[in-house]
């Protein structure tokens, strides 16, 4: 009886296979929907515990709880990023007892407006809420006008990609979905968890040539028909990186595969390679080399030493003011201070990224050459595996080179790849056209957490 029960239940499965792929298909979807929504709830739990302690400590009457601004991109990501903060981090501030003060923008133009007029009267602290345009465009506002960052500032997570914080925390940043993210951006602004960051300046010299028709002027004399030539600059601060090639296009083709679902990048990096040969970006290159300090391009420490007055005898002399001690490069020579120099690349992915250091930041620029169809696809692959996006971890660079500023000449590029990557957004680049990075001495506060404190086996 119970032989014959299991072969009819045997025989219905195979005469309803597709329905029963189907059915098992939800219920796996399903598990995993539910396996993770719990997961989140038990991290959310564990990083409102660590907020509550800030909230529930004794202050006097007379204090006022820190305030923190959130200037926050309604559209990034699809209205994706806003939830998440709303969901993870917003409920950590408010359970910390910070005085949070929240400005959504509508426009990018409100969101630099507003970036570049807060101070210390307004605010605290600043927590950007948005992708990696949106702190592009935060950051770009300030340092135009500024070189110092007035309020520390603080950012979320989110994003297509998250490149900014990737590269300066990937340990922590670079797991793709992971709420952890979130909780910790929000504690290091609640725990004042700072570091010194210094910013790079980009600029994009396009250059187009404007026709103009033939027209019939007042008179009733024709003017024949001319062309001129327009050249513009736009200049960004950030600390995100640029990129350019194949794996760039391929990275911005996956975001139309969404019917993929899990396998759109990977599917995406097959179906690129087999429509086209990753063909070459040529490059002239011309830099300048890094230098960490130097009694040529630091300027000498000066010590203002107070005036003396007769009434000094008395009360003696003031205590000097100058409370940030800066290091002394008077005594510190760099031959290769400045140098500069020149080469020539042919790249199917060229990325310059930055390096911060203890009182700068480097340029560091790779471009591999030598990848066909193949290894485009193996390298993709490779990226999907270990989370990577903008930058490999594997031996693909034939050319490597720190500086201190980069300018590329674009000598010829594939029509199809015509654009370079800034801060994840394209920008549309042409034979002729240059693109110049500089490292500055432009510095922010940034709330940047030390490491990622829970476990995942703890739960």
């Amino acid at each position: 009886m119970a032989a014959a029960k299991v072969k009819n239940f045997g025989l219905k499965i195979w005469e309803h296979k597709k329905k029963t792929m189907f059915a098992g298909a939800v219920l796996y979807w399903a598990g995993n929907w539910v396996r993770k929504n719990q997961r989140n709830a038990s991290i959310r739990t564990y990083y409102a515990k660590e907020a509550l302690q800030f909230g529930n400590q004794l202050v006097s009457a007379e204090s006022r709880p820190r305030r923190i601004t959130v200037l926050g991109n309604s559209s990034a990501n699809e209205r994706h990023v806003w939830d998440d903060f709303t969901t993870n981090a917003l409920p950590l501030f408010h359970l910390a007892g910070l005085e949070v003060h929240v400005i959504k923008t509508e426009t990018s133009e409100q969101l630099e407006k507003l970036a570049l007029v807060l101070d210390g009267e307004e605010a605290d602290a600043i927590y950007v809420v948005g992708g990696d345009g949106t702190i592009q465009r935060a950051l770009t506002a300030i340092f135009r006008e500024k070189d110092f960052a007035p309020l520390p500032i603080g950012f979320s997570p989110g994003g297509y990609d998250n490149l900014a914080l990737r590269a300066l925390l990937p340990t922590v940043f670079k797991e793709e979905g992971d709420v952890r993210r979130w909780c910790e951006s929000a504690m290091c602004v609640i725990e004042d968890t700072r570091r010194e960051v210094k910013v790079t300046q980009t600029t994009v010299t396009t250059t187009r040539t404007k026709e103009i028709e033939e027209k019939e002027g007042e008179d009733g004399v024709v003017i024949p028909a001319t062309s001129s030539i327009e050249t513009t600059s736009t200049t960004e601060y950030g600390i995100s990186p640029i990129y350019g090639g194949w794996f760039g296009h391929i990275e911005e083709r996956r975001r139309k595969l969404w019917y993929w679902f899990g396998l759109k990048r990977r599917f995406a990096y097959f179906w690129e390679m087999v429509k086209r040969s990753p063909s070459p970006t040529s490059l002239s290159l011309s830099y300048e080399e890094f230098c960490p300090g130097c009694n040529q391009c630091r300027s000498p420490v000066v010590i203002e030493k107070p005036q003396w007055r007769w009434y000094h005898l008395l009360i003696g002399m003031p205590m000097n003011k100058n409370i940030k001690v800066e290091r002394d490069y008077s005594k510190i020579v760099n031959e290769n201070c400045g140098k500069k120099g020149e080469t020539k690349i042919d790249a199917v992915e060229f990325n310059v990224n930055t390096g911060q250091m203890e009182d700068s930041c480097r340029l560091w620029l790779e471009s591999s050459s030598g990848l066909g169809r193949f290894g485009v696809m193996r390298e993709g692959w490779s990226r999907c595996s270990n989370g990577d996006v903008a930058h490999s971890t594997n031996e693909i660079y034939d050319t490597k080179l720190a500086a201190r500023a980069i300018t590329l000449h674009v000598d010829a590029i594939p029509t199809f790849l015509s654009r370079v990557y800034v801060a994840g957004d394209s920008v549309e680049v042409k034979e002729g056209d240059s693109i110049d990075i500089r490292a500055t001495r432009k510095t922010l506060q940034a709330f940047l957490p030390l490491s990622t404190r829970l476990n995942l086996n703890q739960l």
